[in-house]
C-alpha cells in the first residue's frame, strides 16, 4: 500500500508536532542527500492552495511520511522554498526546498570550530587572515560534513563509521535483492610520502664573552716567555674585525703579580755564555750570580738556569651579527594496510607542504586534542620552557626541532593519514528498499548500515550511507541507497617505545627543543598513528641563537707557550758571545689561537627523517576474499 506523504506549512521554526497534520497533497516528491552535501527535497504538489505565492504565506514546510504500519508519522523534512512556480494558478506546483540554515557559513565554521585542534588542524597550513574556505578545516580529519535535514544543524560524521552509533542491521526483508550491487571505486593509497618544509631568515646578533671561556677552558691566566710588548702587540684589538662575522668590542690583558713564574732548566755541566743583560732580564734570571764581562755583558756558568714568566688574565668581548638563509624539511612515508582490491592498481601519493614565513607574524598554536596540553598525545611530551616562541621569533635555529615545530610536522602526518583512510573507502554497495518503510526512513548520511546478502563477497557489508534518495511518484515508491565500504585492516599496534624495548624515550632535549618518540598522533579512537623515530636531530651550523654561549661559537682553542725556543739560546753547544735583541719575527713563544663557527650568510638546509611506529588502516566493513555466499 502506498505510503502518504504530506506537507505541511509553518513559520520558521516552528517544531513539529503530529497535530499539524493534515497538510497539502503530494503528487511526487524526492527527497536526496549526499555525504558532504546538503540535499534538498523536491516536491509536486497537486491543486496546491490558493495563495501559495501570496505576500505573508509561510515559506518553511515540513515534509511527513505516514508509513502503514500503526506508528507515528515520520518527519522527514524541514527546509524553506527556494525555487517554485511563477505562479500557483495550475493544477500542479514544483517546489525546491533547502534544509540548510540562512547564514550556512556561519554554522559550517561552528560546526567545524571543535575539530580546530592538533593534530588534525594547524593554522599554518591555512590562510586565515583572507577568509579561507572553512571546509579545508577537514583536510586532517576522516569527517564529512552533515546537514539534518529536520533540524537544519551542521555538524561532522566519521566517514567510516558516521555518527559513531553502532551500525543500523536492516532486516534483508526489507531490501530488493536483486538490487544489491558492489562495485570497487578505486584502489586503496599504499602510502603517503610526506615533505613538510619550513624556511626563514635567521637573524640575530649579540656580544659572547671570549675572555671568560679562555679562562674557564685553559686556566686563569695566560703564561708567557715572551716580553711584555711584543705578546701584547700580538693579542687581538678593540674594533678588530674578526673572520667569519665577529667584531672585537673590548680586550685587556691584566698582568697577575707578582707575575714572573719561575721555571727551571738546566744549561748543562760548566757551560759557560757570555749574554747581554737586557736580552735576558726580567725573563731570565740566572740560578748562579752573574760575573762581570766584557762590553757590559756577564758570564755565566753553572748547571742550570731560571727562566720567569709572565701571567696575564685575558678579557675580550666579541660582537657578532648573524642573518642566514634556514631550510629545514622534515620527510615521512605514511603506510597504508588494507585488502587487494583486484584489478585496480593502486597509486602512491606525494604531499608537500611548504609553510609559510615562521620568523614572521605571531601564532595561536591550536589545543591538543582532548584534555592534553602536549605535542603529539596525551602525557607522552613535555613541552619546554622556552619563553622564545618558534613562530615570529626570528633568531629561530630550528623550527622542527620545538613543540610548535613537532607539532606542524605532525599535522601532514594527520592529512596522510586522511588521505589513506578515505581511499580505503573504495568498495560501493547500492540497493534499493521497496516502498517507504519506516526503517528506511529513519536512514542518514550520518549513519553506518550493515546489510546481508548472497551477491555480497561474505554474504554481508557494513559501511556508511553515502547517497540516499526518497522516491515517491511517476510510478514509483521506494527509497535508494549507496554505502562506502572500507577495506581497510586495522595494524595490530605494539607497546609504546620505551628505552627498555629498544627505542629511545627522551631525544636530543635542550631549551626549546625537545623530542619523545613513541608520542601518539590521533585522528580517531580506530586508527592511532604513532611516531616511532626523528632522526638526524641536531642541524648544522649554529643550533638556535637564543640563549647560546660562548661554547656555542668556540670550534676550537689553544694556548701554547714554546719556552724550548728561548731556552736553545742557552744550550751549551751556542758559541757566540751574545744574545740577539728580541726581533719580531723570532720565534712565538706565546701563542693563543681561536677558531670560531663562522657566521656565513650562506643557505643551510637540513632534512629530519621520521617514521611510523605502524601503518594507517581502520578495519573494513566487506571481506573481498571471501566468496559469495
Amino acid at each position: 500500500m502506498p505510503t502518504p506523504v504530506h506537507v505541511v506549512w509553518v513559520a520558521a521554526g516552528t517544531p513539529w508536532s503530529d497535530a499539524l497534520l493534515p497538510g497539502e497533497g503530494v503528487r511526487a516528491i524526492r527527497i536526496v542527500q549526499s555525504e558532504g552535501h546538503e540535499g534538498a527535497a523536491y516536491v509536486t504538489l497537486e491543486r496546491p492552495s490558493a495563495g501559495l505565492l501570496a505576500p505573508g504565506q509561510p515559506s518553511y514546510a515540513w515534509i511527513v511520511a505516514v508509513p502503514d504500519d500503526d506508528g507515528p508519522p515520520v518527519p522527514r523534512f524541514y527546509g524553506r522554498v527556494i525555487a517554485g512556480p511563477a505562479s500557483s494558478g495550475g493544477y500542479f506546483a514544483d517546489l525546491e526546498l533547502d534544509c540548510r540554515p540562512v547564514d550556512t557559513r556561519a554554522a559550517i565554521t561552528e560546526a567545524l570550530a571543535p575539530l580546530k585542534v592538533a593534530p588534525g588542524y594547524d593554522p599554518l597550513y591555512h590562510d586565515v587572515e583572507n577568509d579561507a574556505d572553512p571546509v579545508e578545516v577537514l583536510d586532517g580529519w576522516p569527517r564529512a560534513l552533515y546537514v539534518d535535514q529536520t533540524t537544519g544543524a551542521i555538524t561532522t560524521t566519521h566517514i567510516i563509521s558516521g555518527d559513531g552509533d553502532p551500525p543500523v542491521l536492516l532486516d534483508q526483508a526489507l531490501i530488493d535483492g536483486d538490487s544489491v550491487e558492489y562495485v570497487a571505486t578505486g584502489a586503496p593509497i599504499p602510502h603517503v610520502d610526506v615533505t613538510v618544509e619550513a624556511q626563514w631568515t635567521q637573524r640575530g646578533n649579540g656580544t659572547i664573552d671570549l675572555g671568560e671561556y679562555l679562562r674557564r677552558t685553559h686556566g686563569p691566566t695566560i703564561k708567557t716567555a715572551s716580553p711584555p710588548s711584543h705578546f701584547a702587540t700580538r693579542w687581538w684589538r678593540e674594533g678588530e674585525d674578526l673572520e667569519g662575522g665577529y667584531v672585537v668590542q673590548s680586550t685587556n690583558l691584566i698582568p697577575q703579580y707578582p707575575g714572573y713564574i719561575p721555571k727551571s732548566s738546566e744549561i748543562g755541566s760548566l757551560a759557560t755564555k757570555v749574554v747581554k743583560p737586557y736580552s735576558l732580564i726580567p725573563w731570565y734570571s740566572l740560578w748562579r750570580p752573574l760575573s762581570a764581562g766584557s762590553s757590559g755583558s756577564r758570564s755565566v756558568s753553572g748547571p742550570s738556569a731560571v727562566m720567569l714568566l709572565q701571567a696575564y688574565r685575558p678579557e675580550m668581548s666579541v660582537s657578532w651579527s648573524f642573518s642566514g638563509r634556514r631550510v629545514e624539511r622534515v620527510v615521512c612515508r605514511v603506510e597504508g594496510l588494507a585488502q587487494d582490491v583486484g584489478q585496480i592498481s593502486p597509486e602512491a601519493e606525494e604531499l608537500s607542504v611548504r609553510l609559510p614565513d615562521i620568523a614572521g607574524g605571531t601564532d595561536d598554536a591550536p589545543a591538543v586534542q582532548g584534555a592534553a596540553s602536549v605535542v603529539f598525545g596525551p602525557g607522552i611530551v613535555t613541552p619546554s620552557d622556552d619563553p622564545i616562541p618558534p613562530i615570529g621569533d626570528p633568531m629561530r635555529g630550528s623550527f622542527f626541532l620545538t613543540d610548535r615545530g613537532k607539532q606542524a610536522a605532525a599535522h601532514a602526518f594527520q592529512i596522510a593519514a586522511t588521505r589513506i583512510i578515505a581511499s580505503q573507502r573504495c568498495i560501493e554497495v547500492s540497493f534499493r528498499l521497496p516502498g517507504l518503510p519506516r526503517a528506511g526512513l529513519a536512514l542518514t548520511t550520518a549513519k553506518a548500515v550493515t546489510i546481508t546478502s548472497p551477491r555480497l563477497p561474505g554474504g554481508q557489508a557494513t559501511g556508511k550511507v553515502i547517497d540516499l534518495e526518497i522516491v515517491k511518484g511517476n510510478g514509483a515508491e521506494e527509497i535508494r541507497v549507496v554505502l562506502g565500504v572500507s577495506v581497510g585492516i586495522a595494524p595490530t599496534l605494539p607497546e609504546p617505545p620505551t628505552e627498555d624495548n629498544g627505542y629511545v624515550a627522551t631525544g636530543y632535549v635542550t631549551p626549546g627543543y625537545i623530542w619523545a618518540p613513541g608520542a601518539p598522533l590521533w585522528f580517531g579512537l580506530e586508527a592511532p598513528v604513532i611516531l616511532a623515530d626523528w632522526s638526524d636531530q641536531i642541524p648544522p651550523g649554529l643550533l638556535g641563537l637564543t640563549g647560546i654561549t660562548a661554547d656555542s661559537f668556540v670550534v676550537s682553542s689553544s694556548v701554547t707557550m714554546q719556552t724550548d725556543e728561548q731556552l736553545a739560546y742557552l744550550r751549551p753547544d751556542y758559541t757566540t758571545n751574545f744574545l740577539p735583541i728580541w726581533r719580531g719575527d723570532d720565534p712565538v713563544l706565546t701563542k693563543v689561537e681561536l677558531t670560531l663557527q663562522p657566521l656565513a650568510p650562506d643557505t643551510i638546509e637540513h632534512t629530519i627523517t621520521a617514521s611510523l611506529l605502524s601503518p594507517v588502516g581502520i578495519q573494513g566493513g566487506i571481506d573481498l576474499a571471501a566468496e559469495a555466499t
